[in-house]
């Protein structure tokens, strides 16, 4: 049965964002890095759609999940934290 309201399409995308991210596990360190950024760009779009879809609202037909994802984190004092640990991590 296929979700009905966008809070019911986020176990699926977490679910999806964990087999990719298995997948992004398998890439050997040493080559195919363009691969690998491939995965984990879409482990963190999924990521976004299901934080989105949790809140109750329409998932993105688009990928600028992980740009939701990131003004999401910064809109609370923990996902700030995170944000700030690493500079890293908005590049």
């Amino acid at each position: 049965m296929m979700p009905t309201i966008p809070r019911d399409w986020a176990d699926p995308f977490l679910e999806q964002a964990r087999e990719d991210l298995k997948a992004a596990w398998s890439v050997p360190a040493d080559r195919s890095a363009s691969t690998l950024c491939m995965l984990l760009q879409m482990v963190f779009e999924k990521l976004g759609k299901a934080a989105y879809a949790r809140a109750g609202n329409a998932v993105p037909r688009n990928h600028q999940a992980a740009s939701l994802l990131f003004a999401m984190l910064l809109r609370h004092p923990t996902g700030q934290a995170l944000l700030r640990a690493n500079a890293n991590v908005r590049q």
